[in-house]
């Protein structure tokens, strides 16, 4: 038992295996004789058999031997042990050797005993090794007594040794707490005296760092102050320099600028005097050009010399001016020689004016002559048509004048278009107005002129300037705001322009005005009036066209119960649009472009330059409709007579038929009458308006067809298809913007009121 296995594998293993192994044991590694590894195997293994062997000693000897043994393990193992455990193993080791062991022979036989390791452990965890010799069997019952006893002896030695370990285990405990309590009070007086460290600390880099920072901005400061120093002596030297560099430039502008107002003087003196010269010489040429009284009799060369030297005066002037700018004094003086060489073109044009106006004074005269004539020959035929009028009867189907007389009664035939050929007078013939339509015409002008001239006091009185803006004011306010807002808008204007003509008080900006205060006032508004209704015709209508339907309402409603009024419009809409009257006016030889076209209607500038053809067209339009609406609109009161009713549109029809047509001027104010009016007309006279629209699309446009270029028959192609749709469909569609029956019964706000 006293033997481990380890122990019994190692002395059962072979020497080799135990030679091997006991050189891994740390005393195996040490040399104890340096002729042990001279020796060889054999003797190697007999003296390690030799040490191994046990002794041969007696029984008795091996006996106390082993006693021994234990003895000296209970002393070592008791060192760690109370005394008290000690004691009774000593007790119980003398009772277990005097129990058993017997006396000890001298010699025994080496057969009859063996030899064995024992361990036995003490409570405290020390083993003791004891060797025994067992004798014989018999000898076997003393070392289980033993045994037992040594575990009995163990468990009281366990019980008691737990009791001291509990002991000791609380008593550590208690030490325990006390020394953590220690170590939690050492832990806050070390965290307090660290924190109040870190705050030292803290305090001590804060202080550290603002000492630092306040040595920087001192370093700062100073190294700012020597910059600022020597900023301070850098800019004084450059100020220094400055002022030299100044004071030399100065000096050298000066010279320069001298130099340059010295040339500059020089080159103003040339360019004055040369510009004298250019405004001096085209005075004389536009005063010697505008100063003849005849400049369509000037032939063509010296217009255009005019024209050419005008031009070269212009951008002589304008090249001066650019010269002045630059300072180029030689290009001065070769505008000075190019001006000398106009003085010849001016000699020329002063020979051919004075030519022009010797000649213009005979043909005046002539035409004058002639004039005179033809009013001689035109009352004297109105004095035979007067006497045949009283002798024969009121219709004449050959004689135009009775043609004309009789539209108002009765629509004439296709075939009186003819009618008025034998009855023109030559007079007629040069003037270039149907024969019948000159008193007519000649009345009209002469009424304009002795209206004109009844108010010539009234408007060149300065003291009477401001009634004359008043009375200005009260005919243009209601013209210009005409609008279709309603019937009682319309009524109103109507109204306020009757009171005004009639002698009753208006009110003016605040102010009663009445044109009683002046005997002239009435013509004075008459006439204005009506030239604004044609300007409203011009203008207004011309890019409107509705708004001729309720101009010419306001028209209508003045005219009947003023027929002065319906005279001086008249007037006005033949001298804007002559077409009206039909008035077309051949170019005679001799007549200017401008003067030609003037008569015809065009506005010319000052200088001569008419408007364009569109323009032209434009407001000629604007006007014939604002005709056909006067023509076609009723009266607002029904008991009075319309002034100027459709009859004067259909003989007007009739009249142009009778003319031969204006390239343009002729399609065009056809179209406009016959869209505003033609419906009524229509309506009116039925079935024989329809022949006349046959007539005219069959044989008339033929005619405007010859003598139409190519590129002006945008007027002829509208009149072509209108005229083509009215007769394919056999009516005449009703104009838009005209004013139905029930319009002049609303108000402003929508309602509705009785017309009387």
């Amino acid at each position: 038992k006293l033997l481990t296995p380890r122990k019994l594998e190692i002395m059962s293993a072979a020497p080799e295996v135990v030679i091997a192994a006991l050189k891994q044991t740390p005393k195996g590694r040490l040399s104890y004789d340096s002729q042990w590894d001279e020796c060889s195997s054999t003797e190697k293994l007999g003296l390690l058999q030799t040490l191994t062997s046990p002794p041969s000693h007696s029984p008795e000897a091996l006996q106390y031997i082993a006693e021994r043994a234990r003895r000296l393990s209970l002393e070592n193992d008791a060192r760690r042990l109370p005394s008290g455990v000690f004691s009774k193993m000593a007790a119980l080791g003398d009772s277990a050797t005097l129990t058993s062991a017997p006396p000890l022979p001298h010699s025994t036989p080496s057969h009859m005993h063996t030899s064995t390791n024992a361990t036995i452990t003490t409570p405290m965890g020390n083993s003791l090794n004891v060797m025994t010799i067992s004798m014989a069997t018999t000898d076997g019952s003393v070392i289980g007594e033993i045994t037992q006893e040594l575990e009995e002896c163990e468990q009281s030695l366990d019980d008691q040794l737990m009791v001291e370990v509990e002991q000791k285990v609380e008593l550590y405990r208690h030490h325990f707490r006390e020394q953590l309590e220690r170590v939690r009070e050492e832990s806050k007086e070390r965290y307090e005296h660290e924190r109040r460290v870190r705050a030292r600390r803290r305090e001590l880099e804060t202080a550290r760092q603002q000492l630092k920072e306040m040595q920087q901005r001192q370093a700062i400061d100073k190294t700012m102050a020597l910059l600022s120093e020597r900023y301070q002596q850098h800019e004084e030297m450059m100020e220094a320099k400055l002022r030299t560099g100044e004071e030399q430039k100065m000096e050298m502008i000066r010279k320069i600028e001298e130099r340059r107002r010295k040339s500059l003087q020089k080159l103003q003196e040339h360019c004055r005097e040369l510009r004298e010269e250019l405004l001096e010489l085209s005075r004389k040429f536009t005063a010697t050009y505008r100063g003849c009284r005849y400049p369509h009799l000037l032939p063509k060369s010296t217009t255009g010399s005019y024209e050419m030297a005008l031009a070269q005066l212009r951008s002589m002037q304008e090249a001066l001016v650019v010269q002045e700018q630059s300072g180029q004094i030689q290009q001065v003086a070769l505008l000075k020689a190019h001006l000398t060489g106009l003085l010849p073109l001016l000699a020329e044009l002063s020979s051919a004016v004075e030519e022009a106006g010797q000649r213009g004074d005979r043909e005046e005269r002539e035409r004058e002559e002639l004039l005179r004539m033809a009013a001689q020959r035109l009352q004297e035929q109105q004095k035979q048509e007067q006497q045949k009028q009283q002798e024969q009867q009121v219709k004449q189907e050959k004689s135009q004048g009775a043609v004309d007389q009789s539209t108002a009664a009765q629509p004439p035939t296709a075939s009186s278009s003819g009618a008025t050929a034998a009855s023109d007078s030559r007079a007629a013939k040069e003037l270039g107005i149907p024969a019948s339509m000159v008193p007519v015409y000649g009345q009209l002008q002469d009424n304009l002129s002795q209206t004109i001239a009844a108010y010539d006091s009234l408007t060149k009185d300065p003291q009477l300037k401001k009634y004359r803006f008043d009375l200005m004011k009260a005919v243009g306010t209601p013209i210009n705001t005409i609008s279709t807002q309603s019937g009682e808008h319309l009524i109103n204007k109507i109204t306020t322009l009757r009171k005004l003509l009639s002698g009753q008080s208006v009110e003016v900006t605040g102010r009663p005005l009445s044109i009683n205060l002046h005997p002239q006032a009435k013509s004075y508004c008459c006439n204005l009036l009506a030239k604004k209704i044609v300007r409203q015709g011009e203008e207004q209508v011309a890019s409107r066209t509705d708004t001729a339907f309720p101009i010419a309402a306001v028209a209508v409603g003045i005219w009947t119960e003023f027929p002065e009024l319906g005279q001086l419009i008249l007037a006005h809409l033949h001298s804007s649009c002559p077409v009206l009257v039909p008035f077309y006016i051949p170019k005679k030889e001799g007549m200017s472009t401008a003067e030609h076209l003037k008569l015809q209607g065009y506005k010319v500038s000052p200088d001569g330059t008419a408007e364009s053809e569109d323009i032209f067209l434009k407001r000629m339009s604007g006007v014939t409709r604002l005709y056909a609406a006067i023509i076609q609109t009723p009266p607002l009161f029904p008991d009075k007579p319309h002034p100027h009713g459709l009859e004067h549109g259909w003989a007007w029809l009739a009249r142009v038929l009778n003319l031969e047509p204006h390239p343009t001027l002729t399609a065009t104010a056809i179209y406009d009458l016959l869209e505003v009016a033609g419906h009524a007309l229509m309506k009116k006279y039925g079935r024989q308006f329809r022949k006349l629209l046959f007539t005219l699309c069959k044989e008339y446009i033929h005619k405007i067809e010859k003598v139409t270029p190519e590129h002006q028959r945008g007027p002829l192609a509208r009149l072509t298809q209108f005229l083509e749709e009215c007769v394919t469909s056999g009516r005449i569609p009703e104009p838009k913007g005209c004013l139905s029956a029930e319009f002049w019964r609303t108000r402003s706000h929508g309602a509705y009121i009785a017309v009387a």
